[in-house]
């Protein structure tokens, strides 16, 4: 009888122990926690803004982004680690069957809020093609519910993170292998092409938008390179805010070529900047004239360039 009944209390724990297993499978298949993914428009992996001279992007180990949850002004911070997005706050889905709309941006920044997100302070720009990921900022939307992509949030084709600033690079180069050039100073100038501003998400697409910080000021962007200009040329690399000028953007250098000091500009670059796009241009010098071409690059949307001539004048 002792034994019957001791064998009947060890199947019954066994019964208990396997449905307790089973309620713990089923509530680790039924997780709601948000997965990320995320990718720039216009590049098939996941990238952002360590641009080199091509105009390629790849994101890198430690990123950070702001993924605003569906209603909340606060973002949470995601951080890029072993090619994987991973969040210390551990943010769920409210349920299964919903759509709900989530935004995001790059990158991350503490003490935001959906209609006041910091951006960049583009007056501290160098020039340098390396360093241009540390101006750029970059925005999604994404509208998914969990049985999407099985619980993750995905901000890729169509959702995936766009550029917000408009992109420009000038190559500088010598006409001729036997003269020296050094190159001195460059310039950028146009209205507010470097103001501080914040950003915004709207309650829909279309009302994502910079707003601009009270009194800042950021019509011209002064380089002073101070380097030699080899045979390949020399390239500067910037970020301004995207718009149409009230007049031409203002592009000007200062430069010394063969022992003999001179400036050249020109105002022919135009006046309407779009966000997401590259405007590359190529900048050759002789003595008479200087040219500036533009050409097609990748990765950014494209823009083509009329190829320009503006007059090379000796320094006073």
């Amino acid at each position: 009888m002792k034994h019957l009944t001791l064998l009947g209390a060890a199947v019954w724990m066994s019964l208990l122990a396997g449905c307790q297993q089973n309620e713990l499978t089923g509530k680790m298949d039924e997780s709601l926690d948000v997965r990320l993914q995320a990718s720039v428009a216009g590049t098939d992996a996941s990238s952002r803004t360590l641009l080199e001279e091509n105009g390629k992007t790849v994101f890198a180990e430690g990123d950070e982004i702001g993924l605003f949850m569906p209603q909340e002004d606060t973002s949470v911070k995601w951080s890029l680690s072993t090619s994987l997005w991973t969040s210390d706050s551990k943010p769920v889905w409210k349920n299964k069957v919903d759509k709900f709309e989530f935004c995001a941006y790059y990158p991350y920044a503490a003490g935001d809020s959906r209609t006041q997100i910091p951006m960049p302070d583009l007056t501290t720009q160098t020039g340098e093609a390396s360093l241009i990921g540390d101006y750029d900022f970059l925005a999604a939307r994404c509208s998914a519910s969990y049985t999407d992509n099985n619980g993750t949030v995905s901000f890729t084709k169509d959702a995936a993170f766009k550029h917000v600033f408009s992109l420009i690079s000038v190559t500088v180069q010598k006409n001729g292998n036997d003269e020296s050039m050094t190159l001195n100073q460059i310039s950028f100038e146009g209205k507010d092409i470097v103001s501080r501003h914040t950003y915004q998400f709207g309650g829909m697409a279309e009302e994502d938008a910079l707003v601009p910080v009270a009194e800042s000021e950021g019509s011209s962007l002064i380089l002073t390179p101070e380097t030699a200009v080899e045979e390949q040329g020399h390239t500067t690399m910037v970020v301004i805010n995207p718009g149409t000028l009230a007049s031409p953007l203002k592009f000007s250098i200062a430069y010394v070529c063969d022992g003999h000091s001179y400036t050249a500009s020109t105002t022919q670059m135009g006046q309407n900047f779009e966000a997401g796009k590259y405007y590359r241009y190529t900048v050759r010098l002789n003595k008479e004239e200087l040219l500036l071409s533009g050409n097609e690059v990748a990765d950014w949307n494209q823009e083509d360039l009329s190829d320009l001539v503006v007059t090379e004048e000796p320094a006073e």
